[in-house]
This record gives structure tokens, C-alpha cells and sequence, in this order.
């Protein structure tokens, strides 16, 4: 699942995942996630950290936690190249983290070997 609320960016991102067999379900508000679908579906959120509405991906991050869910959770931002950053990633329960600037490829290494560890911990 993808959280972004830029929708051109998250089309480009979907369609780049598509091609490499994900299938992708992404919503632009992440309030919805709580509200409307069943987290634990889900092999992986891939989130933004900075959403315009009500909740950040830090935020996304810290209620997924809360609910104990064992689900991987990449933090995708921009700022993500400053330790800061990653590391209040993963205070708020973030499992990965990656640069907008990434390429694809990156992108698809972190989410196989993220869904395969917690596959064979599940």
C-alpha cells in the first residue's frame, strides 16, 4: 500500500512498482487506512512523510505501532537524506526508510527483503 498525497507521484510510483509484480492499492489520505481497510491485508506500507492532511507519515507510522501490528513500513520523504530524519523514522516505528531521489531499483530491493524477512517471521 502506498500514502501519498501528491496523486502524479503516486500514479508514477504505482505504475513503476506494477512493473515488477506488486500490486498496488494507494490512497492519498491516510486517515482512511484507519478508517476503512484492514491493515494487517497488507504486506507492506510504503508511506510519505509529509501529507497534507490531519496526519503525517510519522503519525501513520506511530498508530500502526499502537494497534501491534507486524507489518514493515517504509518512510519515504525527501528529507529522509538527513539522519534527523531517519532517525525519528524510526522512533515512530518506521522499519525502513528511503530518499525520494532513490531510484526504483532501491526501492525494490528494500521491499523484497522487507516482505520476505517478515514473511518467514509470520
Amino acid at each position: 500500500m502506498i500514502i501519498e498525497d501528491a496523486y502524479l507521484e503516486s500514479l508514477i510510483l504505482a505504475q513503476q512498482l506494477d512493473r515488477f509484480g506488486f500490486n498496488i492499492v494507494h490512497l492519498f489520505k491516510p486517515e482512511i487506512l484507519f478508517e476503512e481497510y484492514d491493515i494487517s491485508r497488507y504486506d507492506l506500507i510504503l508511506t510519505d512523510v509529509s501529507l497534507v492532511d490531519s496526519m503525517d507519515g510519522y503519525e501513520v507510522c506511530r498508530r500502526i505501532r499502537q494497534m501491534n501490528l507486524n507489518i514493515p513500513i517504509i518512510v519515504r520523504s525527501f528529507s529522509m537524506e538527513f539522519k534527523s530524519e531517519i532517525e525519528k523514522a524510526y522512533f515512530y516505528g518506521a522499519t525502513s526508510t528511503i530518499s525520494k531521489g532513490a531510484k526504483i531499483d532501491e526501492l525494490v530491493i528494500i521491499i523484497n527483503e522487507l516482505c520476505l524477512e517478515y514473511k518467514s517471521d509470520n
